[in-house]
């Protein structure tokens, strides 16, 4: 995999025969007790590495474009207003990376990698979705899975500040 372009809301990236273009949506901010180490106890202290911002863990959310030069597939459709003001930012990081939405062939929003059953506390296995969708657009909301940022482990501000969470 090598980095071939990018911006603070997008980084492409040349994989084998494919093109995958990380897209920012957004981010959120937890406490960083939810670190957990191999054992599941809460990680303490935070590894300096870590990066916190005004004493949280940001962990960003992103969209991925696949392209295998005949399919443009969005791998996650963004969050938009549905779980955090920080995020929606999905339309803006698309602009930037210079994709057009109608060139998009397709969309897949995320499997859950567990799920509880509300009758019992078991582990539950999703039920998969298909791997490529014959829609034209990407559909309005989705449901989104923290992962590293495109560009950098912050997000900022248009200043180019930290940006603050709402809660803090």
């Amino acid at each position: 995999m090598r980095k071939t372009a990018g911006s603070d809301h997008h980084a492409v990236f040349d994989f084998g025969s494919l093109t995958v273009t990380a897209l920012l949506d957004g981010y959120v901010d937890l406490p960083p007790t939810r670190l957990r180490d191999t054992g599941e106890r809460v990680l303490e202290p935070v590894p300096e590495q870590v990066p916190l911002v005004e004493d949280l863990l940001r962990l960003s959310v992103n969209a991925f474009l696949v392209d295998d030069g005949k399919r443009r597939v969005l791998v996650d459709t963004g969050a938009s207003n549905s779980w955090d003001p920080t995020m929606g930012r999905l339309p803006q990081s698309l602009g930037a990376a210079g994709v057009d939405r109608a060139s998009i062939t397709g969309s897949r929003s995320p499997t859950p990698t567990r799920t509880t059953s509300t009758a019992s506390s078991t582990p539950t296995a999703p039920t998969p979705s298909p791997a490529w969708s014959a829609s034209s657009s990407a559909p309005a909301t989705s449901t989104s899975s923290p992962a590293p940022s495109p560009a950098s482990p912050t997000a900022s501000s248009p200043s180019g500040n930290p940006a603050r969470s709402p809660r803090g």
